[in-house]
């Protein structure tokens, strides 16, 4: 089986490679630009890290839209319309995490908790 892989590298600045097919949660999650998270926050009217803490399920929304987004022609208003339309399962469907919330949360370590080691993303829920 042939693996399509998609470099954002070339969208927004981002430097990660994601599998364009079923992402990890946790990869589009690290690839995340500050324009990715402007465009969360306005449509989503949170930030992703908040979303981490209180709605991990709109987090998982949150990154279908950023996927979305990315597709060549689809704007941000589109690509937040198909991430609402979608069931919960389908949500899930699109990624290669057994379980997407659990790998969402597993990408991010707040700082002075754990072991550092492989950590995708950190945040400081306090900024």
């Amino acid at each position: 089986m042939t693996t399509t892989e998609f470099d954002f590298t070339a969208q927004a600045g981002a430097a990660r490679t994601v599998n364009a097919e079923r992402p990890a949660v946790e990869d589009v999650l690290g690839s995340l630009s500050g324009w990715d998270e402007l465009a969360i926050r306005q449509f989503f009217g949170a930030r992703w890290s908040e979303m981490l803490q209180d709605d991990a399920s709109m987090l998982t929304r949150a990154m279908v839209f950023t996927v979305e987004r990315r597709k060549d022609g689809v704007e941000d208003g589109a690509a937040y319309r198909a991430a609402m339309a979608l069931t919960l399962s389908q949500v899930n469907d699109m990624f290669s995490d057994d379980d997407p919330e659990a790998a969402a949360k597993a990408a991010v370590q707040v700082p002075g908790e754990g072991d550092d080691a492989g950590v995708a993303v950190r945040v400081n829920p306090e900024s």
